[in-house]
């Protein structure tokens, strides 16, 4: 995680966002008309990594519905949403397995 750490210094990546896909899988997305990972930066932790484990995991509508509440959220709903995806992230890792 390292090199994605550097990332989030250098301003490509926040802490909190979808993961980043590898290019031909952006690609692959931007093709069939899914462009909600090119709204928002790519970041460490993530539905994706908290919901592991639960059956919204890989589910495309359930990133939809995070990436489109957060272009739409008020500042301190974001904030709230970021800390508990942080605080989540810190747990699930600390147990080594999905929520």
């Amino acid at each position: 995680e390292l090199p994605q750490f550097y990332n989030v210094l250098k301003g490509d990546m926040s802490v909190v966002g979808p993961r980043s896909l590898a290019v031909h899988h952006y690609e692959r997305d931007l093709q069939q008309g899914n462009v909600t990972r090119s709204l928002v930066k790519g970041g460490l932790l993530g539905l994706g990594h908290i919901k592991k484990g639960t059956p919204e995991m890989g589910n495309p509508l359930y990133e939809f519905e995070y990436v489109n509440r957060y272009i739409h959220s008020s500042s301190f709903g974001l904030l709230l949403l970021d800390i508990t995806i942080i605080f989540k992230g810190i747990v699930v890792v600390l147990k080594a397995k999905g929520l």
